[in-house]
């Protein structure tokens, strides 16, 4: 094959495009978001997890002095300090903690000494990410102060500190990088919300102490006791419980592992809600819940099916009747805990599995059989939902057969996608809209629905009218996965539902009765984030050939007065011309004209 003398420069220079970042903390800059997950807002609130975590860790250790921490947190500066009063860190390697990448006292553990991390990783990604990231050591009657900018080891200066006699223990103070964070405005009320998800998966009795400013100059203190564990987190997710709560937890034996999960149901939201813990870090899932939900649905399935129902029951107990209402608190911790990346969103040891399940499966055994009320009390609600899942499927099989095709079991109007993957519910206004978006979607991909008039307002209407309207029927049966509490996100194929209605006050109207309804009868499309609006333009206007569009009148009429004066001449019928402050007033003043 020959190349051209361009193809060929490009070929012998390629290595000199290659390039190796030797400094960490430059090198975590440059992928911040494979360290923290994110910029902004959530990625500072991931840096102050990890220096707060650094405390908590101390405070959980049996040989550490440490009995409290106390938090500071400035609004109008973004700056924070974590101050804790335990062993301190070295002075000779103070430097080196907080910048050499592989320097952990993790490396040592032994079996049931568990931490927040394995590397000691997140600080040095804390203070690499921070404009100024400073950390004063006390130990036994000496001080050390180190600073740091932007985490560069080579620069950091050591001074010693005075007056410390009765200081132990090591406070962190830092400030993120706005060049790599981007602008942040944390507030107080973040800070504290975070704080008071870890302390209950502290040791009990241990106390933090929040200090703040808010952006307006007032003071916030607070004082948070972990005064009863996992049971003061659920507590605040729970309304009505109607049992009292369930509680478990245990060590493996060989101390490599353990567990704790306490959980009820609610009857005031038939919505789940689990928060979930691994090695003291916020996790939004994790194999240690796929083993507590594992275990407790085979659990309370069995029970069911077995015992409590009659012999010839035609009703049966599934594993998504059994998470109507769930209200859980789940944490693990393990000896090499094994995470989706350094933001530590998921934890993914498979050995949990297994572990939490079996531990599930038997806590509730033995709970069982000291608490047949509340197993009553629970079982009859189970055979409740079961009953109204039951219900809710035969009513909505009894879609008119007009609307549904006898052969896919969908309604006629429905224009269905060619391909398996990535697809996407386009629910639009009527049939006349539906033409054009038929000739311009892409087949493999995208469906199309048109519905007639306006969906029943749902929040006004009993649940027999709701069930009986067509156009619910319709919209049920082409997204697949239920309705109600039996509704499994599980079961839905499609990756974006996408309301697509007219521009008007009708579309409007029609759009928020379909939110109405996503948000009454099958909320997990929005709380996991598939459920889209279209915003369609108003306004058009030719330029240099292409149209351009406008959601609102003042984005066209401000087109119209900066950028159309630009391109066009314009006079009056005696040929004179205006002046760019008459072309804005003209328009003003027939702006109902435009």
């Amino acid at each position: 094959m020959a190349y051209t003398k361009e193809q060929i420069e490009k070929i012998k220079s390629y290595n000199k495009q290659i390039r190796t970042i030797e400094n960490f903390a430059e090198a975590v800059r440059k992928t911040v978001t494979q360290y923290l997950g994110y910029t902004g807002n959530k990625g500072f609130i991931n840096m102050i997890r990890e220096i707060f975590q650094n405390s908590a860790d101390e405070l959980m250790k049996d040989d550490s002095p440490c009995t409290e921490i106390h938090v500071a947190f400035s609004e109008p500066l973004q700056e924070l300090a974590v101050r804790d009063n335990g062993r301190g860190i070295p002075h000779n390697s103070l430097v080196r903690v907080f910048a050499s990448q592989h320097t952990s006292s993790n490396y040592d553990k032994k079996p049931g000494e568990f931490s927040s991390g394995r590397h000691g990783v997140g600080a040095k990604v804390t203070n690499a990410c921070s404009e100024y990231f400073i950390v004063e050591s006390y130990i036994l009657g000496k001080g050390k102060k180190v600073e740091f900018k932007l985490g560069d080891a080579a620069t950091a200066k050591i001074t010693d500190l005075k007056d410390v006699e009765n200081k132990q223990g090591t406070t962190v103070t830092f400030k993120p990088y706005e060049e790599t964070m981007g602008k942040t405005t944390v507030t107080c009320q973040d800070v504290l919300k975070l704080i008071k998800s870890l302390v209950p998966l502290l040791k009990q009795g241990a106390k933090v102490v929040f200090n703040g400013q808010t952006i307006d100059g007032a003071k916030v203190r607070e004082t948070i006791v972990n005064m009863d564990g996992l049971m003061d987190g659920l507590n605040t997710i729970v309304k009505k419980p109607i049992i009292t709560p369930i509680r478990f937890g245990a060590l493996r034996d060989d101390k490599w592992m353990k567990a704790e999960i306490a959980f009820t149901f609610d009857s005031a939201d038939d919505s789940e809600i689990i928060h979930s813990y691994g090695n003291f870090c916020p996790t939004r899932d994790g194999t240690h819940v796929e083993g507590f939900i594992a275990g407790m649905s085979k659990y309370f399935r069995n029970y069911m099916n077995k015992f409590y129902l009659p012999a010839k029951s035609k009703l049966t107990i599934t594993n998504n009747d059994v998470r109507v209402g769930l209200r859980a608190i789940v944490t693990c911790s393990h000896m090499e805990p094994e995470f989706t990346g350094q933001s530590k969103e998921i934890i993914s040891n498979a050995d949990l599995v297994p572990f939490v399940r079996d531990l599930t499966e038997a806590s509730l055994e033995e709970w069982a059989k000291r608490n047949n009320n509340d197993l009553q009390k629970i079982c009859k609600y189970f055979k409740d939902i079961a009953e109204i899942r039951a219900k809710s499927e035969g009513e909505r099989a009894k879609v008119k057969v007009k609307e549904v095709s006898s052969i896919s079991g969908l309604p006629k109007k429905f224009v269905k996608p060619t391909g398996k993957k990535n697809l996407e519910l386009f629910i639009m206004e009527g049939d006349s809209a539906t033409g054009p978006a038929k000739n311009n979607r892409d087949n493999t991909r995208q469906g199309l629905f048109p519905i007639r008039g306006k969906i029943v307002n749902v929040m006004a209407a009993t649940r027999e009218k709701v069930v009986a309207n067509q156009e619910v029927a319709a919209i049920t049966a082409i997204i697949g996965a239920g309705f109600g509490r039996s509704f499994d996100i599980e079961k839905c194929k499609w990756e974006k539902i996408i309301i697509a209605t007219d521009a008007d006050p009708d579309g409007a109207h029609i759009r928020c009765l379909l939110l109405k309804f996503f948000l009454m009868y099958m909320q997990p499309l929005i709380t996991s984030g598939r459920l889209y609006a279209t915003v369609p333009p108003l306004y058009g206007a030719k330029i240099n050939g292409k149209m351009k569009y406008f959601t609102d009148r003042t984005a066209y009429n401000k087109y119209l007065q900066k950028e159309f004066f630009k391109i066009h001449n314009l006079s009056l019928s005696n040929k004179v011309k205006l002046t760019e402050s008459d072309v804005v007033e003209l328009l003003n003043k027939n702006t109902n004209y435009i």
